[in-house]
């Protein structure tokens, strides 16, 4: 646009491109303007019919470039270089929390079950005849009982991590409630896993 163009120029300029949701959301802020409202209050109207974040903070900077004086052309180009930048931005860290989250679902239905349980079926292969021959080490039934207690122990820290996983996985996707769902997949694949591991 030419750099003298006003807001109320723009504003039609957009309203007659073929530009979907936008285009219809400029052309009622050039309607409102033509019956008297300010810039200010048409960008307003944007902001709370949009109800999202980032037009919010468009409709501001537009506000904000229109009420200093800056030339609209210059202020609609800045704008869209900070909007651009924004989603840049919010796309690489959706992209980083998404790789955190299968991650994390990964490491509670295979990694750490799978991990646990190759070590318990290891320890349980071990001959401690010859320790118990020599002296050495604890008795038949403490070795038993403490086997037991660390089996029980892996148990319970494959099932903690499994629960804590899928409600940081519900955290990243902003509903809580996917845990359950998530809970109910780690759980059963989790338990599985280790008892394969466990008997290799």
């Amino acid at each position: 646009m030419p750099y003298s163009s006003g807001f109320a120029n723009i504003a039609e300029y957009l309203a007659r491109q073929r530009l979907g949701a936008l285009s219809k959301e400029f052309e009622k802020a050039s309607l409102e303007i033509e019956k008297g409202a300010t810039v200010r209050e048409a960008l307003e109207n944007i902001a709370k019919r949009c109800n999202s974040r980032i037009v919010e903070r468009m409709c501001m900077l537009l506000s904000q470039g229109f009420e200093a004086g800056t030339s609209m052309s210059l202020v609609f180009r800045e704008t869209a270089e900070d909007l651009i930048e924004t989603r840049t931005i919010l796309r690489e860290r959706s992209a980083v929390l998404a790789v955190q989250k299968l991650t994390l679902l990964f490491a509670g239905a295979l990694l750490v079950p799978l991990v646990l349980g190759l070590l318990a079926g290891m320890v349980n292969d071990f001959d401690f005849q010859g320790f118990g021959e020599l002296g050495v080490g604890l008795g038949e039934k403490e070795r038993l009982s403490l086997m037991q207690a660390a089996q029980l122990s892996n148990q319970v820290y494959i099932i903690e991590y499994a629960i804590i996983a899928s409600l940081f996985a519900a955290f990243i996707d902003s509903d809580l409630k996917k845990s359950i769902i998530y809970a109910l997949a780690l759980l059963p694949a989790s338990s599985i896993s280790y008892f394969i591991a466990s008997a290799l």
